[in-house]
Protein backbone atom coordinates (compact mmCIF):
# COMPACT_ATOMS: atom_id res chain seq x y z
CA UNK A 1 0.00 0.00 0.00
CA UNK A 2 1.39 3.41 -0.88
CA UNK A 3 2.22 5.79 1.95
CA UNK A 4 0.05 8.81 2.68
CA UNK A 5 -2.82 7.52 0.58
CA UNK A 6 -5.67 8.20 -0.04
CA UNK A 7 -5.16 11.93 -0.59
CA UNK A 8 -7.80 14.32 0.70
CA UNK A 9 -8.14 17.83 -0.74
CA UNK A 10 -10.76 20.48 -0.01
CA UNK A 11 -13.27 18.96 -2.44
CA UNK A 12 -11.76 15.75 -3.79
CA UNK A 13 -10.50 12.41 -2.63
CA UNK A 14 -7.74 10.68 -4.60
CA UNK A 15 -8.09 6.99 -3.95
CA UNK A 16 -7.71 3.59 -5.52
CA UNK A 17 -10.19 2.71 -8.22
CA UNK A 18 -12.56 -0.09 -7.26
CA UNK A 19 -14.88 -2.52 -9.06
CA UNK A 20 -17.74 -0.67 -7.32
CA UNK A 21 -16.84 2.37 -9.49
CA UNK A 22 -17.89 0.58 -12.68
CA UNK A 23 -21.05 2.58 -13.46
CA UNK A 24 -19.46 5.98 -12.83
CA UNK A 25 -16.23 4.98 -14.60
CA UNK A 26 -18.11 3.75 -17.66
CA UNK A 27 -20.31 6.85 -17.69
CA UNK A 28 -17.42 9.26 -18.28
CA UNK A 29 -15.18 6.86 -20.18
CA UNK A 30 -17.96 6.27 -22.72
CA UNK A 31 -18.59 10.01 -23.20
CA UNK A 32 -17.09 10.79 -26.64
CA UNK A 33 -16.45 14.42 -25.74
CA UNK A 34 -14.56 13.45 -22.56
CA UNK A 35 -12.48 10.89 -24.46
CA UNK A 36 -11.84 13.03 -27.52
CA UNK A 37 -8.13 13.68 -26.78
CA UNK A 38 -7.45 10.69 -24.54
CA UNK A 39 -5.14 7.80 -25.32
CA UNK A 40 -7.74 5.31 -24.13
CA UNK A 41 -10.92 4.17 -25.86
CA UNK A 42 -14.24 3.16 -24.32
CA UNK A 43 -14.24 -0.44 -23.07
CA UNK A 44 -16.78 -3.19 -22.68
CA UNK A 45 -18.20 -3.77 -19.20
CA UNK A 46 -15.99 -6.85 -18.80
CA UNK A 47 -12.82 -5.04 -19.88
CA UNK A 48 -13.61 -2.03 -17.69
CA UNK A 49 -14.27 -4.25 -14.68
CA UNK A 50 -10.99 -6.04 -15.34
CA UNK A 51 -9.21 -2.66 -15.48
CA UNK A 52 -10.81 -1.52 -12.21
CA UNK A 53 -9.89 -4.81 -10.51
CA UNK A 54 -6.27 -4.46 -11.67
CA UNK A 55 -6.14 -0.81 -10.63
CA UNK A 56 -7.46 -1.62 -7.17
CA UNK A 57 -4.27 -3.55 -6.36
CA UNK A 58 -1.69 -2.05 -8.77
CA UNK A 59 1.73 -0.99 -7.53
CA UNK A 60 2.30 2.75 -7.46
CA UNK A 61 5.35 4.24 -9.19
CA UNK A 62 6.58 0.98 -10.74
CA UNK A 63 8.99 2.16 -13.47
CA UNK A 64 7.52 1.99 -16.97
CA UNK A 65 4.02 0.99 -15.80
CA UNK A 66 0.99 3.30 -15.72
CA UNK A 67 -1.22 3.21 -12.64
CA UNK A 68 -4.54 4.98 -12.15
CA UNK A 69 -5.98 6.62 -9.10
CA UNK A 70 -9.59 7.67 -8.86
CA UNK A 71 -10.79 11.22 -8.37
CA UNK A 72 -13.88 11.13 -6.15
CA UNK A 73 -16.03 13.86 -4.66
CA UNK A 74 -14.79 14.22 -1.11
CA UNK A 75 -18.22 14.37 0.53
CA UNK A 76 -19.90 11.55 -1.40
CA UNK A 77 -16.96 9.36 -2.57
CA UNK A 78 -18.61 9.28 -6.04
CA UNK A 79 -16.03 8.73 -8.78
CA UNK A 80 -15.77 11.76 -11.10
CA UNK A 81 -12.52 10.98 -12.92
CA UNK A 82 -9.10 9.45 -12.74
CA UNK A 83 -5.43 10.32 -12.91
CA UNK A 84 -2.83 8.15 -14.60
CA UNK A 85 0.83 8.29 -13.59
CA UNK A 86 3.77 6.54 -15.23
CA UNK A 87 7.26 6.71 -13.77
CA UNK A 88 10.00 6.48 -16.39
CA UNK A 89 12.32 3.49 -16.53
CA UNK A 90 15.14 5.77 -15.34
CA UNK A 91 12.86 6.93 -12.48
CA UNK A 92 13.84 10.54 -13.22
CA UNK A 93 10.38 11.67 -14.35
CA UNK A 94 6.71 10.85 -14.05
CA UNK A 95 4.18 11.50 -16.78
CA UNK A 96 0.71 12.45 -15.63
CA UNK A 97 -2.61 12.29 -17.45
CA UNK A 98 -6.13 12.98 -16.25
CA UNK A 99 -9.78 12.51 -17.10
CA UNK A 100 -12.77 14.23 -15.51
CA UNK A 101 -16.45 13.62 -16.14
CA UNK A 102 -18.13 16.38 -18.11
CA UNK A 103 -20.39 17.47 -15.19
CA UNK A 104 -17.32 18.12 -13.00
CA UNK A 105 -15.33 20.08 -15.57
CA UNK A 106 -14.84 23.82 -15.26
CA UNK A 107 -15.25 23.83 -11.47
CA UNK A 108 -11.58 23.63 -10.48
CA UNK A 109 -11.92 20.03 -9.27
CA UNK A 110 -9.49 18.70 -11.88
CA UNK A 111 -6.87 21.31 -11.00
CA UNK A 112 -7.28 20.57 -7.31
CA UNK A 113 -6.87 16.83 -7.85
CA UNK A 114 -3.97 17.04 -10.32
CA UNK A 115 -2.10 19.53 -8.09
CA UNK A 116 -2.45 17.08 -5.19
CA UNK A 117 -1.21 14.21 -7.39
CA UNK A 118 1.84 16.25 -8.49
CA UNK A 119 2.65 17.06 -4.86
CA UNK A 120 2.24 13.37 -4.01
CA UNK A 121 4.68 12.37 -6.77
CA UNK A 122 7.37 14.68 -5.38
CA UNK A 123 6.70 13.58 -1.78
CA UNK A 124 6.74 9.84 -2.48
CA UNK A 125 9.50 9.54 -5.11
CA UNK A 126 12.85 11.07 -5.98
CA UNK A 127 11.53 11.95 -9.44
CA UNK A 128 13.16 15.11 -10.85
CA UNK A 129 10.21 16.30 -12.92
CA UNK A 130 6.57 15.72 -13.78
CA UNK A 131 5.55 15.92 -17.42
CA UNK A 132 2.21 16.24 -19.17
CA UNK A 133 1.50 15.87 -22.87
CA UNK A 134 -1.72 16.99 -24.51
CA UNK A 135 -3.16 17.63 -27.93
CA UNK A 136 -2.77 21.30 -28.87
CA UNK A 137 -6.56 21.48 -29.39
CA UNK A 138 -7.30 20.40 -25.81
CA UNK A 139 -7.59 23.91 -24.38
CA UNK A 140 -9.05 22.75 -21.03
CA UNK A 141 -6.12 20.40 -20.37
CA UNK A 142 -3.62 23.09 -21.37
CA UNK A 143 -5.23 25.53 -18.91
CA UNK A 144 -5.23 22.91 -16.15
CA UNK A 145 -1.55 22.08 -16.67
CA UNK A 146 -0.66 25.78 -16.47
CA UNK A 147 -2.85 26.21 -13.38
CA UNK A 148 -0.99 23.47 -11.48
CA UNK A 149 2.39 24.93 -12.43
CA UNK A 150 3.58 22.94 -15.43
CA UNK A 151 5.30 25.01 -18.11
CA UNK A 152 5.03 24.50 -21.85
CA UNK A 153 8.41 23.30 -23.13
CA UNK A 154 7.84 22.20 -26.71
CA UNK A 155 5.35 21.28 -29.40
CA UNK A 156 5.82 18.19 -31.56
CA UNK A 157 3.95 16.67 -34.44
CA UNK A 158 2.45 13.29 -33.60
CA UNK A 159 0.02 10.73 -34.91
CA UNK A 160 -3.10 10.39 -32.77
CA UNK A 161 -5.74 7.84 -33.70
CA UNK A 162 -4.38 7.71 -37.22
CA UNK A 163 -4.30 11.49 -37.84
CA UNK A 164 -1.53 14.03 -37.69
CA UNK A 165 -1.76 16.41 -34.73
CA UNK A 166 0.41 18.65 -32.60
CA UNK A 167 1.13 17.78 -29.00
CA UNK A 168 2.17 20.30 -26.38
CA UNK A 169 4.67 19.05 -23.82
CA UNK A 170 4.69 20.51 -20.30
CA UNK A 171 6.94 19.96 -17.31
CA UNK A 172 7.44 20.91 -13.71
CA UNK A 173 10.79 20.36 -11.97
CA UNK A 174 11.05 19.24 -8.37
CA UNK A 175 10.85 22.26 -6.10
CA UNK A 176 14.07 23.06 -4.23
CA UNK A 177 14.17 21.77 -0.67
Amino acid sequence: MPRNFPIVTDRTLLRRLSPTDLADFQSYRRDEEVGRYQGWLAQSEVAALDFLNSSSVADFFKPGIWFQMGIAERETDVLIGDIGICRSASESECEIGFTLCRQSQGLGLGSEAVAAAVTYIFEETDTHRVIGITDSRNIAAIKLLHTVGLQHTQTKEAIFRGSLCKEHHFELHRPPT
